[in-house]
């Protein structure tokens, strides 16, 4: 009677641990989420930039993301080709967890960028963390088949999320 109690706990507590789980997605975000630094943003040519845009740089590099993504938006009305914006909204809005909106600002940069490598990284996050995994794997394929021009560290780590979607 006592083994029967014990295992029916054991199966109980294996059965809350499954169901309380995270989605693969969202551990697999978390495992390999970190946020992009922009401070060399704040030099150079962005100096000359916006009142707009380098207020939402300080706010991004302080970590007020809600702020610093409503800049973003007014100044990417603005200036709508600028990368750095597009790439900061992004992150931001994966910060405030609007991963619809992240996805569609990273979309925004294009193939011929030098920003691409990292707008694809942080898609492919993004789909993790939308627990769309068929997309994500896409995004992370790009990193890993020559596509897409990444460092080193990340192609590992973009081939270790492969294998953990598998």
């Amino acid at each position: 009677m006592i083994a029967a109690v014990i295992i029916l706990a054991i199966i109980s507590g294996v059965l809350l641990y499954i169901i309380t789980l995270p989605p693969l997605g969202e551990r697999t975000f978390q495992a390999y989420y970190e946020q992009e630094s922009f401070r060399d943003l704040t030099r150079g040519d962005n100096l000359n930039s916006t009142t707009l845009f380098k207020s939402a740089i300080e706010k991004f590099n302080s970590k007020d993301f809600r702020n610093a993504s409503k800049d973003l938006d007014s100044f990417l009305i603005q200036s709508p080709n600028n990368e750095d914006a597009h790439l900061m909204a992004g992150i931001s809005q994966l910060e405030i967890e609007d991963f619809e909106s992240a996805v569609e600002s990273f979309k925004t940069i294009p193939n011929t960028s030098g920003k691409y490598d990292i707008a694809v990284w942080y898609l492919g996050l993004s789909y993790l963390k939308l627990n769309n995994l068929g997309a994500a794997k896409i995004e992370f394929i790009k990193l890993t088949d020559g596509s897409v021009n990444i460092g080193p560290e990340r192609k590992r780590k973009a081939e270790k999320i492969l294998e953990a979607l598998e």
